[in-house]
């Protein structure tokens, strides 16, 4: 199972930097961008972009045909703001690379999911267990609580109310008492 998300991630990675280095593409703010209509029965216009200042914009510079040619052609000069567009892109990756850095975090931390050779019951009963012993057992620091024991605190007393629940809905076959 271990060797299948190796490779997968493997693959992704691949493909990931393969994509990066082939792509072609334009990250200029400015450019001059000419439609002219097709010359050909395929009924596509033919575009042109070129990265051009506003004052060279001109179907004769930038699709490099006739004058009686470029009467048909419709050119126009566009900026865009890639700053936004940057800004954006990084703020969504960085949300995604918190949520995965979170859940590295979770899985390290729980290491009872890790531990797939015992059946879910057992687990089950191991993970009550430990909540019980751990429940019991005094806070550190005197009383004072660091961040990471006032989480797990929080998390164990999440998964006793879920046991109950479970136990509930199973045994009982009560739903939401």
């Amino acid at each position: 199972m271990a060797c299948r998300n190796k490779t997968k991630l493997t693959l992704f990675s691949v493909v990931f930097l393969f994509s990066l280095c082939f792509s072609k593409a334009q990250f200029e703010d400015v450019r001059c961008k000419c439609v002219c209509p097709s010359s050909v029965s395929n009924g596509k216009p033919n575009i042109t972009v070129k990265n051009l200042p506003a004052e060279d914009c001109d179907c004769g510079i930038v699709t490099l045909k006739n004058e009686t040619e470029c009467l048909k052609c419709e050119c126009k000069f566009q900026s865009r703001n890639t700053w936004t567009m940057k800004v954006a892109v990084l703020f969504v990756i960085t949300v995604i690379a918190l949520m995965f850095i979170y859940f590295v975090a979770l899985l390290i931390w729980d290491r009872s999911a890790l531990s797939t050779n015992q059946p879910i019951s057992v687990r089950e009963e191991n993970q009550a267990t430990r909540i019980d012993q751990d429940m019991s057992s005094p806070s550190s620091a005197g009383g004072r609580s660091s961040w990471f024991d006032r989480l797990s605190s929080a998390q164990r007393r999440w998964k006793t109310k879920v046991q109950k629940q479970r136990e509930d809905i199973f045994d009982n076959q009560t739903i939401l008492s």
